[in-house]
């Protein structure tokens, strides 16, 4: 100063004789006279040791600010009242993913998403001194990953201003666990509602669904089912119970239980094997393609199948579908498969109840049945103790051995005023009466007949006894016996009488015998008579009549010889009636002598004979083998010949003739027949075919006398067995017979 320069605040330390150094602070300058001489400098100083301490102190505590920022383990930023960054820890910078550099060109509300931005301004502009608030919000990184943080924001005084410090910290595990609590107390409180469900059930569909209303309603699941195992060839799963959104998901839902495609996803799988099943990702999954599609378009991301197992039996499946992916940890999985149990426990209990209901209502129903048996019933019954005392009795009892129950109660097996006897009437001693028996034996005593001499009946009471003891479970001997008995008074007068009845029919029958016998032989002379009889005169008339047209034919006309011959025809058709009028009559009477028939045997020789009886015809012939019968030989040849006979006779117009004998099973019954392609005939007619002396077509046409069917029906009914024909005409018949096996 002195020296003319100007000296300001220039910082000396002075050093006492005594105390401490003191700083102090000088300014100077010279000053001078009105000449411009030079006069002094004027000095001014003020001390400032206290200042430079406490500005030293100031700059210590905000370094070892800064050092305990940086080191803090949560995210610590420092902005201004405008929420712009001043500065942040490393701490802030990993939770970011930005440099430090980055985050002081960003605000706060930079850091944080949504609703959360508007709160924390009005947070910083309300803020005051020792008064910290907090909030919770969701932080985006650099990266744009989201998470849960909780921001704590109080007022620190720097030097020279007011600034905001805002503390983050991650709270993800945090809120995971407390989710984790929330799914845990929403899984308890539907396992005990639930519970309380199944306490308090009456009907199985109405517990299952409220089953299902629970789990949606309270644990939030999208949508939940319960379906039962069908036990049939395609092993279907059907829905029997469900809430939530569905949206006709379950219309047409093709879920089996069988180890094939659309067996194998969790439900078909957990019923299978009797193990829960997890679908964590239905988008991911392969064995959930078949329901993928539905599943997805509801909003179903992952779904768990909990088997319904009670016992060894697998009753049902429990369904849960949750809108998110992974939805089902270890814990929750572990409660729904308590309650899996409990709802299965559920299902069987009401079915034990329902069960028990119906069997006590059986039982209900049974005793009413009996009783009214019992009370209406024609027949008397009577129930007796192990000692044979009676214990009741029913009003049929009553009615037929005149007591009234009162009476009959504990009564002995003989009361003093009855007399049991035998059928040829000797007494029935009391140890042997039927019930009495049935308890000593312990076997069922039936149809004992046993007269009752009572005073009230005015007689005896013919009775028709049958005992059956009764035994308790694990006992050796019965505890009581019951016994049936009916009036069979009236019945025995009518078998007397029906027996007087039978002894005078005898006495008829053998009366007609003798008088049939007579007429049988009387038949057989006429028989003979007419065989004998007309035979001569028919000859006489045949043989003249040829003996004229073979001495004189000559001498006459045309007309006359064809009167001639008419003649004759009529002379041989007259002796081919007469031959089966008397074999038809001869199967009436003949006596049967049934014995095993090769009849495949016996028409191939009728066949024969056809064949070389001189037409010289082409027909096809087929005789299946080994047919057999047990039949009269000579009935069943005459049946073959005529049967044989007519299909020979009919198939003569046709050039591919056919007849064939065979059996097969019709109706289930061994049935014989005789087919041929021959004229055949109308089925309108059928019921004209086995009368004597029906022909369906003209004698010019076919010879035959018509009595042919007849004859066959004759022999076959005298088997016991039946006959029957089918054609069409120009396409042939088939006759069928049947013989008693």
């Amino acid at each position: 100063a002195l020296q003319g320069e100007l000296v300001r605040n220039v910082e000396l330390t002075i050093i006492p004789k005594q105390g401490s150094p003191r700083l102090v602070v000088v300014s100077g300058h010279a000053f001078f006279d009105d000449a411009g001489n030079k006069l002094g400098a004027v000095v001014s100083t003020h001390e400032v040791t206290e200042r430079r301490q406490a500005e030293k102190a100031l700059q210590q505590s905000e370094n070892r600010f800064r050092a305990l920022m940086q080191q803090a383990g949560d995210a610590l930023v420092v902005c201004d009242l405008q929420g712009r960054i001043l500065d942040a820890n490393q701490a802030a910078c990993d939770l970011s993913g930005y440099r430090r550099d980055e985050l002081a060109k960003l605000a706060m509300t930079d850091l944080v998403q949504g609703s959360a931005r508007d709160a924390l301004v009005a947070i910083l502009m309300r803020l005051e001194a020792g008064r910290p608030v907090t909030l919770e919000s969701e932080q985006r990184r650099k990266d744009a990953v989201a998470f849960p943080v909780e921001v704590r924001v109080g007022l620190i005084d720097m030097p020279g201003q007011r600034v905001a410090m805002a503390l983050i910290r991650d709270i993800s595990a945090r809120k995971k666990a407390e989710q984790a609590l929330h799914k845990a107390n929403r899984a308890y409180q539907a396992l005990s509602d639930c519970d309380m469900a199944i306490a308090k059930a009456t009907a199985e569909r109405a517990l299952l669904q409220k089953v299902c209303r629970i789990l949606v309603e309270r644990c939030g699941y999208r949508f939940v089912w319960i379906g039962f195992p069908q036990h049939d060839r395609k092993k279907g799963v059907k829905p029997v119970a469900h809430a939530g959104f569905d949206a006709g998901f379950l219309d047409g839902l093709d879920i089996r239980w069988s180890d094939t495609e659309k067996g194998r996803g969790p439900l078909g799988a957990a019923i299978r094997k009797g193990k829960v099943a997890v679908v964590r990702s239905i988008q991911r999954s392969a064995k959930f393609t078949p329901w993928r599609k539905q599943a997805m378009k509801r909003g179903y991301a992952s779904v768990a199948a909990l088997p319904l197992i009670h016992g060894k039996e697998t009753l049902g499946v429990l369904a849960i579908y949750a809108e998110i992916a992974d939805a089902f940890d270890a814990d929750e999985l572990q409660l729904l498969r308590g309650l899996a149990h409990d709802i299965a426990y559920g299902i069987a209990t009401l079915r034990t109840r329902e069960e028990r209901r119906r069997a006590e209502q059986s039982l209900r129903d049974s005793e009413e049945k009996h009783r009214l048996l019992f009370e209406t019933m024609s027949q008397g019954v009577v129930y007796q103790d192990a000692r044979g005392r009676i214990l009741s009795a029913n009003p049929s009892a009553e009615a037929i051995l005149g007591f009234h129950l009162g009476k009959m109660r504990k009564s002995a097996p003989a009361i003093p005023s009855w007399r049991a006897i035998h059928e040829d009437g000797s007494d029935f001693p009391a140890e042997m009466h039927p019930a009495m028996d049935a308890l000593a034996t312990g076997r069922v005593v039936t149809d004992i007949v046993m007269g009752v001499i009572h005073p009230p009946a005015r007689g005896n009471r013919w009775i028709l006894v049958s005992a059956t003891p009764q035994w308790r479970p694990g006992e050796k001997k019965p505890y009581q016996v019951y016994s049936t008995f009916t009036d069979i008074t009236e019945r025995r007068q009518v078998a007397a009488e029906l027996q007087e009845y039978r002894d005078r029919l005898e006495d008829l029958v053998a009366e007609r015998t003798r008088e049939l016998t007579a007429v049988n032989k009387e038949l057989e002379a006429f028989s003979y008579s007419v065989s004998h009889d007309l035979r001569a005169p028919l000859r006489s008339i045949n043989g003249f009549s040829l003996a004229l047209l073979e001495d004189y034919g000559g001498k006459f006309d045309e007309q006359a010889q064809d009167y001639l011959v008419r003649v004759s025809d009529g002379a041989r058709r007259m002796g081919e009636l007469i031959d089966d009028m008397l074999t038809l009559s001869r199967i009436t009477r003949r006596e049967m002598r049934l014995e095993p028939l090769d009849l495949s045997a016996i028409a191939e020789d009728i066949t024969a004979g056809l064949v070389h009886s001189g037409t010289g015809r082409d027909v096809e012939i087929a005789v299946m083998p080994n047919l057999s019968a047990i039949g009269d030989r000579g009935l069943m040849r005459i049946v073959l010949e005529n049967l044989l006979g007519n299909a020979w006779k009919f198939t003569g117009k046709r050039q591919d003739a056919r007849l064939e004998f065979g059996a097969a099973l019709i109706d289930g019954q061994h049935t014989f027949y005789v087919k041929d392609n021959g004229a055949g005939f109308e089925m309108a007619y059928a019921d004209k075919l086995f009368g004597a002396f029906q022909r369906l077509h003209a004698y010019t046409e076919f010879e035959g006398t018509g009595v042919g069917l007849a004859t066959v029906q004759r022999a076959i009914r005298r088997h016991g067995g039946e006959v029957w024909g089918e054609g069409a005409v120009n396409e042939g018949a088939t006759f069928y017979f049947r013989l008693p096996a």
